[in-house]
């Protein structure tokens, strides 16, 4: 297979080193590069390549000895132009000009691209088509129980996702979340109540859950048994927290409702004192369950926090999937609660381990503001898992991923923009010391309650007026529509402090005018680990 790539003169050294360490891999097929005769290909649009390649009848030649053309996924317009115009199937790759391995396999496997969209687009679909794929095997004869049609797994993956409301939030408030969970994906959203919470409270927050929610399963997990009852009798088609001296109180619905059952029993205080113990009081449960007749039973060995058991909690899950029959449970929230960094990493490889573990249900709460989105992030990251194994992959380049704020590759400098600058000033941080205007100043923050920038115009006569709004661009346009007094220093300050907010905004970060957005950790902690590292030589030697 003949494949020809488009690209400008620039980009073409980058291009054509990608395409060479692309072509060792695949014996079986020849990449060609060509330059069109101008700088920078982006935003460029098809119909001034149909010109520019008409111009040139030896690149119109060798283009038409090929079997696909491939034009970048930047290029505006239809590629059938092209493909018009030489004969040949012209399809557009990628934005990026990393990805064009997995461009290049997609073609050889069969597939087509499209010549509208770009590639990356077509292969998440694709991705997303395998994904759905391989739980549809993966279920097939593995199916322990259903809950309102929702088939829980006898050993994932798949792994279903059960999302619980938040007890600190209002009834109503509970209600709003289930939905929220519901669209990020949850299978099942689990009504947590407060403790101690009274019954005009409880019964309100399980009826607002229960109308919120459209196709998710609903369960609850509650202290109190009353509390319980009420959801059974309402809707709730799972409990979570199944133990021996609360037992007698749900065997009225022991056919109908599924249970998570715990090893331990909080009632009369009996707590395994190891993860040995743990299989062991789980195993004992189970079998007491069972013998007054519950029917749909889960097993929720309880995953240890970090630095509390946590590996040792792993190790009870991984040698309980051959001695317990039942599906396994685990609340990865002792994790991602417990834990202060990102959420999304974590919940990468928190899916990961469920994987390979075998759990079938992942329970998910986001408490905290950290936490938030947790739900998302478990969708998302079971699926690049999902991905992985389907392709017999590790998690990487398999066409999902969580990279939320760090990029998976150095992106491309654009320095093609600096091409025929007639003069290129490198501004310095802080160059401009003086005041900015004489009128007056800024101040600009965030109400994340809202998620609203807020920019405040205060002069030094006294007035202030403050702009409310959740795009930089908007704002700014505004501001100076209504303020021709800003000079051009002191409107590109308040532009570039306005993008700073939007994105700490979007991320649900802090924002502090006139400080950097992200801290640099490598500068930030490189002294003090310098320093560590030198005292624990010292006790060394």
């Amino acid at each position: 297979m003949k494949i020809a790539l488009l690209t400008s003169r620039l980009a073409y050294g980058d291009v054509y080193r990608k395409a060479r360490e692309v072509k060792e891999k695949y014996s079986n097929i020849t990449i060609n590069v060509y330059a069109l005769p101008i700088e920078v290909i982006a935003g460029l649009d098809v119909e001034l390549m149909k010109k520019l390649i008409l111009k040139d009848n030896e690149l119109f030649k060798k283009l038409r000895e090929s079997d696909v053309i491939l034009i970048p996924g930047t290029v505006k317009g239809d590629a059938y132009v092209l493909e018009d115009l030489i004969g040949k199937k012209v399809y557009k790759a990628t934005r990026s000009i990393e990805l064009l391995e997995n461009v290049i396999k997609y073609i050889i496997e069969g597939k087509e691209l499209d010549r509208i969209k770009p590639a990356e687009d077509v292969i998440t679909n694709t991705i997303i088509e395998l994904v759905k794929k391989f739980v549809s095997i993966k279920i097939k004869n593995n199916v322990a129980f259903e809950i309102n049609g929702l088939k829980i797994p006898f050993r994932g993956p798949p792994i279903v996702i059960a999302s619980e409301t938040s007890t600190s939030l209002s009834p109503e408030k509970a209600g709003e979340q289930a939905l929220m969970f519901e669209e990020e994906g949850a299978d099942i959203i689990v009504i947590g109540i407060p403790f101690n919470e009274d019954q005009s409270s409880y019964r309100k927050r399980i009826d607002y859950v229960l109308k919120k929610v459209n196709k998710a399963v609903v369960g609850i997990e509650s202290e109190n048994p009353k509390a319980i009852v009420y959801g059974i009798e309402h809707g709730v088609s799972i409990v979570f927290g199944l133990y021996p001296s609360i037992m007698d109180n749900f065997v009225r619905y022991k056919r109908e409702v599924a249970f998570t059952v715990l090893p331990c029993d909080f009632k009369d205080g009996v707590y395994p004192s190891s993860w040995r113990d743990s299989i062991n009081f789980l195993l004992n449960n189970i079998a007491k369950a069972e013998n007054l007749g519950f029917e749909k039973i889960a097993a929720d060995l309880i995953l240890h926090p970090p630095l509390k058991g946590f590996v040792k909690s792993i190790v009870a899950y991984y040698l309980a999937r051959d001695k317990v029959d039942k599906p396994l449970a685990a609340c990865i929230s002792n994790i991602t609660e417990l834990f202060e960094a990102d959420s999304h990493s974590i919940n990468a490889l928190l899916s990961a381990i469920a994987c390979e573990v075998g759990l079938s249900i992942l329970s998910i709460t986001e408490d905290s503001w950290r936490t938030r989105y947790s739900t998302l992030e478990t969708r998302v990251g079971l699926a690049m898992n999902y991905s992985a194994l389907a392709q017999k992959n590790y998690p990487l380049n398999v066409g999902v991923d969580l990279c939320v704020v760090k990029e998976s590759i150095k992106p491309k400098s654009s320095l093609d923009l600096l091409y025929n600058a007639n003069d290129i000033k490198d501004v310095a941080r802080n160059s401009y010391k003086e005041k900015l205007d004489n009128w007056g100043y800024v101040l600009i923050g965030i109400d994340y309650d809202e998620n609203k920038i807020i920019a405040c115009i205060v002069k030094y006569s006294g007035s202030k007026i403050c702009y409310l709004g959740s795009k930089a661009k908007n704002i700014l346009y505004r501001i100076l529509s209504d303020h021709k007094e800003f000079s051009q220093k002191h409107a590109g300050y308040l532009g570039a402090e306005l993008e700073k907010a939007e994105i700490a905004l979007k991320l649900g970060i802090k924002y502090v005018q006139d400080e950097d957005l992200f801290k640099k950790l490598y500068d930030f902690y490189k002294d003090k680990i310098k320093d560590i590292d030198l005292r624990l030589y010292s006790k060394q030697s």
